[in-house]
């Protein structure tokens, strides 16, 4: 903090780093880098700082808002690294946090990935225990999969709707 108050950032960076590394399960200090990072803008950092602590063998969960704004910034200066750790994220850390999910899917979107997008929604649906959200999860799948020109998943993921509960005229819907 010192540092930052002198003005010379990438001299804060370097310090914070070396105590994430003296103290690698400290939230704080890795909320303080993934902050620093993102401030920074440095793609190569914020992968390199990403990539570290999507490593670590600890709870990430406490970190999912300054992880979210790491990954949305990498994907502005880096669409392609941004996309990777989104899905290194979502492999990582899973899609039971609202703010990451909705990270990784505005990533996907933006990097112009369906795949990922899918991948995010497909096993969303597959922790969701609420017929409703269900329902809505595989609409969206099926919007996502006919945008990519995929006719069977369409086909699939409105048959499963339908088994859910889904109306029958929010399945014609889909279907126009």
């Amino acid at each position: 903090d010192a540092h930052d108050a002198l003005g010379d950032p990438s001299l804060a960076l370097v310090w914070t780093q070396r105590w994430l590394a003296l103290r690698p399960g400290d939230v704080r200090a890795a909320r303080t880098l993934l902050g620093r990072v993102t401030e920074a803008g440095d793609g190569q950092r914020i992968g390199d700082a990403l990539s570290w602590l999507l490593s670590q063998p600890q709870p990430l969960s406490d970190l999912a808002s300054p992880l979210s704004a790491a990954l949305l910034r990498l994907a502005e200066i880096d669409p392609a690294r941004g996309t990777a750790m989104a899905r290194r994220a979502l492999d990582v850390l899973g899609p039971r946090s609202e703010e990451l999910r909705e990270t990784v899917l505005a990533v996907a979107d933006s990097g112009d990935e369906p795949g990922l997008a899918l991948a995010l929604l497909e096993r969303t649906l597959a922790v969701s225990d609420r017929a409703e959200g269900r329902v809505e999860l595989l609409l969206s799948i099926a919007t996502r999969r006919r945008a990519a020109g995929d006719a069977d998943g369409v086909a699939r993921a409105l048959a499963r709707a339908k088994a859910e509960g889904a109306a029958a005229d929010r399945i014609l819907n889909e279907l126009a």
